[in-house]
């Protein structure tokens, strides 16, 4: 791409002396040559520039974007049934239970070699729409949300705290002098303030389900708890293991820190 080529520059602007009969300057036309594309780079940078700032932009939003699987994960009081298999099995105690049912009313249930159930048992009243949503309404827990509220990297907590997450593992520091420590009572505080704040639902419903003292017991927080870690049990089957992170400290080492995976 060429640059235009400069309007002549007339004898009486042109700085530089011109022979006798000569219209045009070849100076004077090299060094508007020169402006022009000086003027053309000089947009091309910019061009540039604004690139690669909206790539960069559009980098940060991809990174964090919500997963899927982090905004639909409900968990409830039972294991789903994934499998042809499991799925057999479910029809098949259905239809146990409904004969069950009849039996104890008084009437006769026979079933067939696949596990239906016969004209007899159509006549138990079955439950309606409405109670069947009830039951399902029951058996949901309070844990509802992804494992973890925070993004992937390092999210500020306040204080001096901050919780780094990789994949499935959180790692929250609190290397602060107030809240480092070789005390359990201390560290069942750090536990109880930041664990519903990293994880959500999730946290709350494991301090709700589990007492941390009882865990913690009369085992030394440094040499004991630390190397073994903590698991804490959820509703929905899965237990929350917390390892708790140590260094070295004028008198001895000191919990600054605790890695959590949900299982």
């Amino acid at each position: 791409m060429s640059p235009a080529s400069p309007a002549p520059v007339s004898p009486d602007t042109c700085p530089h002396e011109l022979r006798p009969g000569t219209t045009v300057c070849l100076r004077c036309r090299r060094e508007a040559r020169r402006a022009s594309r000086a003027r053309l780079r000089r947009t091309l940078a910019r061009l540039v520039a604004v690139a690669v700032v909206l790539g960069g932009i559009s980098a940060l939003v991809v990174r964090f974007r919500p997963r899927p699987g982090e905004t639909t994960l409900v968990a409830t009081g039972a294991l789903p049934v994934d499998s042809a298999a499991d799925s057999s099995a479910a029809q098949g105690a259905g239809a146990i239970t409904t004969a069950a049912r009849v039996r104890e009313a008084g009437g006769q249930v026979g079933t067939t070699s696949g596990g239906e159930v016969d004209a007899a048992a159509a006549a138990t009243p079955s439950p309606s729409r409405s109670d069947s949503v009830a039951r399902s309404e029951g058996a949901r827990t309070s844990v509802t949300g992804p494992a973890s509220i925070i993004p992937e990297g390092r999210t500020e907590l306040g204080e001096g705290v901050f919780a780094v997450r990789q994949g499935g593992t959180v790692t929250v520091t609190f290397d602060t002098p107030s809240t480092r420590t070789r005390r359990r009572d201390k560290f069942e505080r750090v536990l109880r303030e930041t664990l519903p704040r990293v994880f959500g639902a999730v946290g709350d419903s494991a301090l709700h389900r589990n007492q941390i003292s009882d865990l913690l017991g009369d085992l030394d927080l440094v040499t004991e708890i630390a190397p073994r870690g903590l698991r804490l049990s959820i509703p929905d089957g899965r237990t929350l293991a917390i390892w708790p992170g140590t260094r070295p400290g004028r008198d001895g080492p000191l919990v600054v820190s605790y890695r959590a995976i949900l299982h």
